[in-house]
């Protein structure tokens, strides 16, 4: 992908973000620090704290940036795919689907996904809407990822795995294993 759609994707550096974005001053990472395990590319400390629900939105209470604004400043590649995961360009590179939960302070993942427009020549995320969990509810919601096709999204809602079907608005469970592990899905294995 080019800078600009990562930027774009990233929702934007501030100013603010840039000016520190050298300083040798940056404190340890805490256990619960998302943004110091975001600076630092300690990805076992980052995936740790998403996993007990920290959220990849979540706005630093000093200096306002996300962890994935953060990530790109800092250079951290890797860091940067694996908050990443969470996103998906269309094939086409003409939209985008994504997750978000709302807050710093929240008792259970209740994230919402959304489907937006995308142009990489502005670039800009416009039109976004969401497409499962509108009502926010204390469920598991995400890695949204597009068909090959661009005709419908599948995503991990636990403890399975849906396809939404752009053309008619439609949602149906492909899954047919309980046990499976459907965090990741990239619609090879979905059953159509």
């Amino acid at each position: 992908r080019t800078a600009s759609r990562l930027y774009c994707i990233s929702g934007g550096a501030r100013a603010k973000d840039v000016a520190h974005a050298g300083s040798t001053d940056v404190q340890p990472a805490q256990p619960s620090d998302i943004w110091a395990a975001t600076r630092e590319g300690n990805r076992n400390a980052l995936i740790h704290d998403l996993d007990e629900g920290a959220s990849g939105n979540a706005r630093d209470p000093q200096e306002g940036s996300t962890p994935l604004n953060t990530a790109v400043l800092f250079g951290q590649t890797e860091i940067v795919k694996l908050l990443l995961d969470r996103v998906s360009l269309s094939p086409g590179e003409t939209r985008v689907c994504f997750e978000y939960q709302r807050g710093y302070e929240y008792k259970d993942a209740g994230r919402t996904l959304y489907l937006a427009d995308f142009d990489a020549k502005k670039p800009s995320i416009t039109n976004a809407r969401a497409f499962a969990n509108a009502e926010g509810a204390n469920r598991w919601f995400a890695y949204p990822r597009w068909t090959k096709d661009e005709a419908a999204i599948v995503y991990h809602a636990s403890p399975s795995l849906y396809l939404y079907t752009l053309k008619d608005g439609t949602t149906r469970k492909v899954s047919t294993n309980p046990r499976a592990e459907y965090r990741y899905p990239h619609t090879a294995g979905a059953p159509k």
